[in-house]
């Protein structure tokens, strides 16, 4: 794969000043927890003049505080860097690795993109110390792989790519955390409705501890259990969810294998009021807690993930 940090791609990302908030609440004339997310509120918006960046396998961002903005690129970006910005551009990853990686750094901000994979992107975005919102992901395994610190709010993930990779068939799941702690999981659609499908929320801990997630307020279709905290993840809370009717093959929620937390508020898309709620509803279901920090420390450096959900 060819790594090439091109002169043209360079020309579009503008250095900022300043820091991305440390505390990440909406955009300006931007809601969340008022509508599901969609093509109506996610992806690129109506109106906006992309410019084409000539084509490559991916593209490598190393310097802090740049912004990419409005462009439209046939390739998959790797980010190496603190406090990067990504917002109302379409990326097409055909290659294996995410097609927005923040593999070292922290404080990414990705919004408001239309991110498809065409060659098994193992996800849509994948990091920690980031902020995901207002997205149209597809055609990749997973939509997204996150960490620490995080915030996914309101991206519409859906027809998520099938098929076979290196260890197996792939094991699709919308959103997917191996470790970490402090994340937000709100507003957001998922839905598939392949064979693979294993869950729109999957939290697992195997790559190290996990603790203090909460999924909230979210649209979720298919998958096998549908909203899932497994392997001893503790202060998993799954709120105010909405399961559509029929969908999953298993349970539309679930906390398992050791796994400590409350299903509380969700509903079926009829409004009826799941089994598996594990505390009574109070008259308010949605989020109960404040934005996790994301914050520069010093940039640590993953492997890419693969196409496979453990």
């Amino acid at each position: 794969m060819k790594r090439r940090n091109s002169a043209a791609l360079l020309l579009f990302l503008v250095a900022v000043s300043s820091i991305i908030a440390v505390r990440l609440g909406p955009a300006t004339g931007e809601s969340t927890g008022q509508a599901f997310a969609g093509p109506q509120n996610t992806g690129v918006p109506d109106g906006t003049s992309l410019e084409r960046i000539p084509g490559d396998d991916y593209y490598r961002i190393t310097t802090d505080g740049q912004v990419l903005d409005g462009i439209e690129i046939d390739g998959c970006i790797v980010i190496e860097a603190n406090n990067v910005v990504v917002r109302n551009s379409s990326i097409t990853c055909g290659a294996t690795i995410p097609a927005v990686w923040l593999r070292s750094g922290a404080g990414l901000m990705v919004e408001h993109n239309t991110i498809r994979g065409t060659k098994g992107s193992a996800a849509g975005v994948a990091g920690s110390n980031m902020v995901a919102r207002f997205n149209d992901i597809s055609g990749t395994a997973d939509g997204l792989k996150v960490g620490s610190n995080t915030v996914v709010d309101t991206n519409w993930v859906h027809g998520l790519w099938e098929g076979m990779t290196p260890s197996g068939p792939t094991h699709n799941d919308g959103i997917q955390m191996s470790g970490g702690s402090n994340v937000i999981i709100r507003n957001n659609s998922i839905s598939h409705s392949g064979p693979n499908g294993n869950g729109a929320v999957f939290i697992k801990a195997e790559g190290g501890s996990i603790s203090n997630v909460e999924i909230a307020g979210n649209y979720l279709v298919g998958f096998g259990f549908t909203a899932r905290c497994a392997n001893g993840v503790t202060d998993c809370r799954i709120i105010g969810n909405t399961f559509e009717v029929g969908t999953p093959k298993f349970h539309p929620a679930a906390l398992t294998h050791g796994a400590v937390g409350e299903i509380r508020c969700n509903v079926w898309s009829d409004g009826r009021l799941i089994d598996q709620n594990t505390e009574p509803c109070d008259d308010k279901p949605g989020p109960v807690t404040g934005e996790p920090t994301t914050t520069t420390a010093a940039p640590t450096t993953t492997e890419a993930p693969t196409t496979t959900a453990a």
